[in-house]
């Protein structure tokens, strides 16, 4: 990556409480890639599809900040940012069509200072992320792969009889795979809202809480062949392999783009199947971060620092697709995690350093119940609430 880079600062104008003050920055990068595996890597071995492809974009982004004092306590902080990719080319000899995302962002906070050692302070904010290079620049990469054609086998009644297995090979038989990039993506966007404290205990002694919330839209997700061999299935027929009604989770539109990724010979057999990322997922969360901080030092001992920091995590919902439930789902990740150090130095001549991490627990799947766990969250998917009730559950 070759990266130019300006940026100013300084004073604007005396304001009733104090100077206002701007940052501003302007930057221009050329970013590219290259994934050059082993040719014997997807045509000697029946794997998952080894990625290849290359490729460079030109990034460019301005951003300007001020910092503006509102009383002799409280100050106000407003940003905006303006980032454009583009000029996409890909390493080999094809063309590419990937256009230019582009987007601007801003954020605004408040910072009040009641005391000396006391800070309060909030930030809203929005967010823009370009897609990864290789997830609109990879190139098509295939291997051989042996699938259960879900549609043949809903369409010719054999799901009805027990016949989609390797034993019939009308159903079952060996395809082309391939993996390249999307390149329409669209970019993800999002919006966060932090809020929290920061407290100088003492000498050397601080303590930070915060709260954060964070929405992300239009999260980029790798279609698998198994995913699309089934919505291609449901699109098709309106019915799932095992005879259930299918729920379609993106219109029209989703199946537009799951039956271009399925290539059919004239005789209606799969002639490949076209694997990559496309614009689906949503996700919010939200939790707690705290960091304690701690500075000593001493004349004849040399320098000692701990740091403690803590993160629980309060809510996790996500949606792969539109239809699906927005339930918490908290318990299906780790709720909480801590690390911490201690480091020791003579100021120059040597240092030690040792580091602790621990993970809090993470519900088994389907652990089966709905009992409340100990800090009082409920799961309350019905899905997840099948079998005995454990009424221990599982514990932080």
């Amino acid at each position: 990556m070759n990266q130019a880079s300006f940026s100013l600062s300084g004073d604007v104008v005396q304001g009733w409480a104090g100077p206002i003050r701007f940052a501003t920055v302007a930057e221009v990068a050329k970013q590219g890639y290259q994934l050059s595996p082993d040719p014997c890597a997807n045509e000697c071995y029946p794997v998952d599809v080894v990625d290849s492809g290359g490729g460079e974009r030109l990034r460019s982004s301005a951003g300007l900040e001020f910092q503006i004092p509102l009383l002799s306590t409280l100050s106000a902080n407003v940003a905006g940012r303006y980032d454009r990719y583009g000029n996409y080319r890909s390493s080999a000899a094809i063309a590419t069509d990937v256009g230019t995302q582009s987007d601007t962002t801003w954020s605004a906070g408040l910072e009040w200072r009641p005391v000396e050692s006391l800070l309060l302070r909030s930030t809203l904010a929005t967010s823009f992320r370009a897609p990864d290079m290789h997830y609109v620049l990879g190139e098509p990469s295939s291997t051989n792969q042996t699938v259960i054609d879900q549609y043949r086998c809903i369409a010719t009644g054999a799901s009805l009889t027990g016949g989609c297995n390797d034993e019939n090979s009308n159903i079952f038989y060996t395809v082309d795979v391939n993996r390249r990039g999307t390149p329409d993506l669209r970019s993800e966007t999002g919006r966060s809202f932090t809020g929290g404290v920061v407290w100088d205990i003492a000498q050397g002694l601080s303590l930070s809480v915060d709260y954060y919330r964070i929405q992300l839209e239009e999260m980029i997700k790798d279609l698998d062949r198994d995913e699309i061999l089934s919505a291609e299935a449901g699109c098709r027929t309106g019915t799932t392999i095992s005879g259930g009604a299918w729920n379609n989770p993106g219109g029209a539109g989703y199946c537009d783009t799951i039956s271009s990724r399925v290539l059919r010979n004239a005789d209606g057999t799969i002639a490949s199947i076209e694997r990559g990322p496309i614009n689906l997922a949503q996700m919010e969360t939200s939790g707690i971060d705290a960091s304690l901080k701690y500075r000593l030092a001493t004349a004849g001992w040399g320098n000692f620092q701990l740091s403690l920091d803590y993160n629980t995590l309060i809510a996790y919902r996500e949606q792969i697709y539109r239809t699906d439930s927005d339930e918490n789902r908290r318990d299906e990740r780790v709720r909480s995690r801590v690390r911490g150090s201690v480091h020791w130095d003579n100021g120059g001549a040597w240092d030690w350093t040792v580091y602790f991490r621990r993970l809090g627990s993470m519900r088994a799947v389907n652990w089966g119940t709905c009992a409340r766990f100990d800090d009082g969250y409920q799961p309350s998917a019905a899905d997840e609430c099948l079998g005995p009730v454990n009424t221990d559950g599982p514990s932080d």
